[in-house]
């Protein structure tokens, strides 16, 4: 099987944020596999979930896959999201710390070339303002 398209993609990331909010709402691993699942013979909504556990299995019309094939889905599904989600925000982290040095070096640079420790970064007003300065 190839890479999913576009649709098949936002559907996937979709079914993974609603395995991820049944699992914090307490719901089990059977339950969220079965809510999930593909073929509305084992879907506990009775009706097809798309992109859902045991797609393939439903399209070509074979067997819908049991509790424990459905467990093993929605707790791949799961780790596989928030892995992700943790490369995400390490990435956001990283660009971040990088945008804070910007900041903290050309706040902190003088013109003897000696970093003034004093010097703050204000979001709020976009300039750097020193303890010696008048409050703003």
């Amino acid at each position: 099987m190839g890479r999913p398209d576009k649709a098949a993609r936002a559907a996937i990331a979709r079914r993974r944020a609603d395995a991820i909010d049944l699992h914090l709402a307490g719901v089990d691993w059977v339950t969220v596999g079965r809510k999930l699942a593909a073929d509305p013979t084992v879907n506990s909504d009775r009706i097809a979930y798309p992109q859902g556990y045991g797609i393939e299995r439903y399209t070509k019309g074979l067997e819908p896959p049991d509790d424990k094939q459905l467990i093993h889905a929605a707790c791949k599904d799961v780790r596989l999201a928030l892995k992700e989600r943790t490369t995400d925000l390490a990435q956001k982290v990283e660009e971040l710390r990088a945008v804070d040095n910007l900041r903290l070096t050309a706040c902190s640079s003088s013109p003897t070339g000696r970093l003034s420790r004093t010097a703050t970064f204000r979001p709020s007003t976009a300039r750097c303002a020193s303890s010696n300065a008048a409050p703003a």
